[in-house]
């Protein structure tokens, strides 16, 4: 675990080994990079001025979304400048909307709760993208181009490769990606790894293998230094985060920690420069896979005060949306609707809340104290209600999560952050698209209540994105600075 040293060893494992020394550039400022240069790690160069630019892939999945799939980015700003993000709000993707899920697909902002996409105003997915209808719960895009979505159809869930259904994946699969010629994943049977069909077999059982039984649940994964990185779910012991080679080799991967460090669950998974980070529950921090090692570290969300430790030492927090853009390291934290901002090249940090209710507080993760409604209801005060379909019960006695009974429930979250051109954008949500009603929810108006399902976004200057691979020859100019892609 890193401690004492904990900035030291950051700022050499992290802010400058990834990126390497930074160069000064001539008089002209015209840059060139190499393609090859651009794959494996970020360029980055700073002119005679001070002015930092860079060039670089972004890369990153968070509840399953991949916010931004191998997006290239190019910026430059100048470090004395401080980083102010002024988050402004869109117009609401729905009215009753209390968890939005956000992503940059192909250069749009779609929203994936709602099934709509934002092009000065919010419009259906389904007819601006038909190939992300049919309600996706994530895609991929495969080397030859074409789209590869994991959808709910009539027999399960199904993987479709450029619109056609190639076959059914394992029984709740929690999360599937292409890998190695093979489908690997995290479904109730385990870690899975299924052939790819000759033909395409519909609603056909895909052949699977399982390689771990009882790895939980996944949130997401990414690949990394040639392998696939997936970590399931557990409790009370640390969960397991799984390495699987392209033969389909399976390693784990373990890391030194204090009981502070327990992991629970897996949730974002970002590249910076050769770096995979993957946040975590219930600490907030984030294990940080380099070439060898698997270090842990709360140095990108530092604590702060209110920030509350249970008795058994936990922090209860949650890194449930992350991405690396413009020099910055961005963490949306449960339980606050928090972004925690960290400056690469600067060392500053940030960090603000996209709710304006109940006022912070220690009273994690129950923010609202609702209690006395858990308490109505097992007391049989909503017999009623339960009778005619308008609370649902589940085979433990207890109410369904999106009625809201629940203390938790109405954490606030930061569910995803996606990078657009010349802006960043930030979603917000409750723990489980919660339904409010005022009659139930008196702890609670309508006005906070709107504060779910939202989305912001904040400039981000001199900065440009493209969701297409640049081809070498192109020039990107940003300000006075060029960028030349060479071969």
């Amino acid at each position: 675990m890193i401690e004492g040293d904990l900035m030291f060893r950051l700022e050499a494992a992290i802010f400058v080994s990834i990126f390497g020394a930074a160069s000064a550039v001539a008089a002209d400022n015209r840059i060139e990079l190499s393609l090859r240069g651009i794959l494996e790690q970020p360029a980055r160069v700073s002119l005679d001025d001070g002015t930092v630019c860079e060039a670089a892939i972004l890369q990153t999945v968070q509840s399953r979304l991949p916010a931004n799939e191998g997006h290239w980015e190019f910026w430059c700003r100048n470090p004395k400048e401080r980083v102010n993000l002024r988050w402004e709000r869109l117009p609401d993707p729905h009215a009753k909307l209390t968890k939005a899920n956000i992503a940059n697909f192909r250069g749009e902002l779609v929203e994936l709760q709602s099934g709509q996409l934002y092009r000065d105003g919010w419009q259906p997915i389904s007819e601006a993208l038909p190939e992300l209808s049919g309600s996706p719960i994530t895609w991929q895009t495969l080397p030859d181009g074409s789209l590869a979505t994991y959808r709910y159809s009539d027999c399960g869930l199904v993987l479709s490769i450029a619109g056609v259904d190639v076959g059914l994946l394992p029984d709740r699969t929690s999360y599937a990606h292409i890998f190695g010629g093979r489908v690997v994943g995290m479904a109730s049977v385990g870690l899975f790894s299924a052939k790819m069909p000759d033909t395409q077999v519909g609603c056909t059982p895909l052949d699977f293998d399982v390689l771990v039984e009882d790895a939980g649940q996944a949130y997401g994964g990414l690949e990394h230094e040639g392998a696939f990185i997936i970590g399931g779910s557990g409790y009370p012991e640390n969960a397991p985060l799984y390495s699987i080679s392209a033969n389909g080799a399976v390693s784990r991967l373990t890391f030194e920690s204090e009981g502070a460090a327990k992991v629970f669950e897996h949730y974002a998974y970002v590249r910076m420069g050769k770096m995979t980070l993957v946040g975590l529950y219930p600490s907030g921090g984030y294990l940080v896979l380099g070439n060898e090692d698997v270090l842990y570290t709360e140095a990108l969300t530092p604590q702060m005060k209110g920030d509350y430790r249970w008795d058994d030492g936990l922090l209860y927090r949650e890194a449930q949306a992350a991405v690396s853009t413009y020099g910055l390291f961005l963490t949306g934290l449960y339980p606050w609707g928090e972004i925690v901002l960290v400056d690469t090249i600067t060392r500053d940090r940030d960090r603000t809340r996209l709710f304006s209710h109940p006022r912070r507080s220690g009273r994690l993760p129950y923010i609202f104290k609702s209690v006395d409604l858990l308490n109505a209801f097992q007391a049989g005060h909503f017999d009623e209600q339960i009778s005619a379909g308008e609370i649902t019960v589940g085979s433990d006695g207890l109410p369904d999560r999106l009625f809201g009974m629940f203390e938790s429930a109405w954490g606030q979250r930061v569910s995803s952050i996606a990078v657009f051109p010349g802006k960043v954008c930030a979603a917000t949500g409750s723990m489980g698209n919660t339904i409010y009603n005022p009659e139930l929810h008196s702890f609670m108006t309508a006005e906070e209540a709107g504060e779910y399902g939202a989305v912001y976004c904040a400039d981000l200057p001199n900065h440009r994105l493209f969701t297409t691979q640049p081809e070498p020859g192109d020039e990107i100019r940003i300000g006075d600075v060029t960028f030349v892609v060479a071969p």
